[in-house]
Order: C-alpha cells, then sequence, then structure tokens
C-alpha cells in the first residue's frame, strides 16, 4: 500500500506461491481496511518509523505483520504471537522473518486473531480516550 514500487521484493528470494500485490495510494479508511482484510500478511520493510500507524490497523483488520526492529515496531508486533519481527534491520533480517512467516503458514489465521486482539487491547478508541483524559486531568491539576 502506498507509492513507491517493489523494487525491494526481488532482493527477498519469495517462493513462487507468494504474490505480492501493491495497491499503489489508497484513499479512506474503507480502502485502506478492504486491502488490509484481503491481505493474508503485512510486511512492513520500513527503515525509520515511530509507532507505525499501518501496523496498528492491520491488527485492527486481523492481519499478520513482518516488521523490521525499529522505532516503535517492536512493541507492535509480538514475534511469533501476532507477527513476525525480523532479528535485524536489514533486507536479509526481513527475508529471514519472511522465511520463519512462510514455514508458519498454517497459523497466520490464529496470529491475525491474536493481532487482533492485540489491537483491541492497545489501541481501541475508548482506551486512547480514557488515557488522554487522565493525561488532560494530571495537567489540569
Amino acid at each position: 500500500v502506498g507509492e513507491g514500487g517493489p523494487d525491494w521484493i526481488a532482493r527477498l528470494g519469495l517462493p513462487d506461491w507468494v504474490q505480492p500485490h501493491f495497491t499503489g495510494r489508497l484513499e479512506g479508511a474503507e480502502a485502506l481496511a478492504t486491502a488490509y482484510n484481503a491481505a493474508d500478511l503485512f510486511i512492513h520493510p520500513s527503515l525509520a518509523d515511530n509507532l507505525p500507524l499501518v501496523l496498528a490497523e492491520a491488527a485492527a483488520c486481523a492481519t499478520p505483520s513482518v516488521g523490521l526492529p525499529i522505532g516503535g515496531v517492536p512493541e507492535m508486533i509480538e514475534d511469533g504471537e501476532t507477527g513476525w519481527l525480523a532479528p535485524e534491520a536489514t533486507a536479509e533480517g526481513l527475508a529471514e522473518a519472511l522465511g520463519r512467516a512462510f514455514s508458519e503458514r498454517a497459523d497466520w489465521t490464529r496470529k491475525g486473531r491474536e493481532a487482533g486482539k492485540f489491537a483491541q487491547r492497545h489501541y481501541a478508541l475508548e482506551k486512547q480516550a480514557r488515557a488522554y483524559e487522565k493525561l488532560f486531568e494530571q495537567m489540569i491539576s
């Protein structure tokens, strides 16, 4: 999802059965939710990100993710539970994490469900609203 091309995909040595689909730029929450729900796996190859919203969105749609250990990504992907975290932030590290994901293909649905539960625990609107309310009350006092 997004702008840019799939140039990096060739370096990963993906199995023939893997068919990446690049959507290009999507506009609106419904289009994004449709894409996440259609995906079997979300790959986040970014080398610089803090707490990527795309990982929260994928998790909310019960789509497991693969990502690099940068910024807040390790806080968003529970390695082996809600997705797979690369051991290092390199193409080789991403390839290793994808290899583990592919070897556990039969478990993607369960990991997706766990990702959905994770999103509810950590990113639910009610939880966010309570956290902001608490913060604002602390600031006022």
